[in-house]
């Protein structure tokens, strides 16, 4: 069932309007979803490594996932301003990784960082945000004359806890790396029966837009190609796990082809040791 759906994903192109829109930053590029709604793409040898994102409700602007160069933050917010009607008011982290959420360092004032408990704490580990904070442990509501926003905290999947951004009227779902397209995730801080369920209660909603933590904004279909590939991974390990294979056998799995394409090939074999290390833990 994976392999049949990836090769329908391969064959098949978006048909959702995208528009590029240049603000000036040497770090990302913006597209355009939709009125007020943009995807913050990096640029290939910068720093900003993850997708951001811009949503404007009509009355407060969310700036989601704000990069791990506060240079680049800086000129994110710049690109809010020139793109955007509204004051931002949220800041959102979709999870604690140093890659989304250094930016939030950026001084915005009256602005809030909201996140999943998890997410917060660990980016408090790290350093101390001028922002205040707001753990989100369920669901968050936001209206505006322009559109809904809901913040779901899904739990622990990718990272420790994630947190998503859909907005309903128009199915459109920012997933942090819960789901990345068109490369290897890594699963090292993950948990896979939990990521799994996360992506099952996302495909819930119904989204035909799916904007990843990397890569191409993408569509509902990608939330089970990302579910495929954790199958995939806990099946090998689990097959070299029960034939007494040690972690130095998995060197002699080749990645398959439905992931021939993805990029970050080298993260396949790390996936595999690093799931195959954990269930192995657990059977001891």
């Amino acid at each position: 069932m994976c392999f049949a759906l990836m090769l329908a994903l391969l064959s098949s192109t978006s048909t959702f309007p995208l528009s590029a829109q240049t603000v000036g930053s040497k770090h990302f590029r913006t597209q355009r979803l939709g009125e007020g709604v943009y995807v913050v793409l990096p640029l290939a040898g910068t720093r900003t490594v993850c997708n951001a994102g811009i949503i404007d409700t009509g009355t407060e602007t969310l700036l989601i996932d704000p990069f791990v160069s506060e240079e680049a933050a800086a000129d994110l917010r710049t690109a809010v301003q020139q793109l955007t009607t509204s004051p931002i008011r949220y800041v959102i982290t979709t999870h604690g990784h140093h890659q989304h959420g250094s930016g939030s360092g950026i001084s915005i004032p009256e602005a809030r960082l909201i996140g999943a408990p998890a997410a917060l704490a660990s980016m408090a580990a790290r350093s101390a945000s001028p922002l205040p904070t707001m753990a989100l442990d369920g669901r968050l509501t936001l209206r505006g004359p322009l559109r809904t926003v809901d913040l779901i905290a899904t739990g622990r999947g990718h990272g420790t806890s994630d947190l998503v951004v859909f907005l309903p009227a128009e199915r459109l779902l920012f997933t942090g790396d819960l789901v990345v397209i068109g490369m290897h995730p890594s699963v090292t801080d993950g948990e896979f029966a939990q990521w799994t369920s996360s992506l099952r209660q996302l495909e819930a909603l119904g989204p035909d837009v799916v904007i990843p933590g990397r890569g191409p904004v993408g569509e509902g279909d990608d939330l089970r190609a990302m579910a495929c590939y954790l199958q995939d991974i806990d099946a090998m390990t689990r097959a070299a796990a029960t034939a007494g294979k040690g972690l130095h056998d998995l060197t002699t799995i080749g990645v398959p082809m439905t992931y021939a394409e993805w990029e970050h090939p080298s993260l396949f074999l790390e996936n595999l040791r690093s799931w195959f290390t954990r269930l192995r833990s657990r059977t001891r």
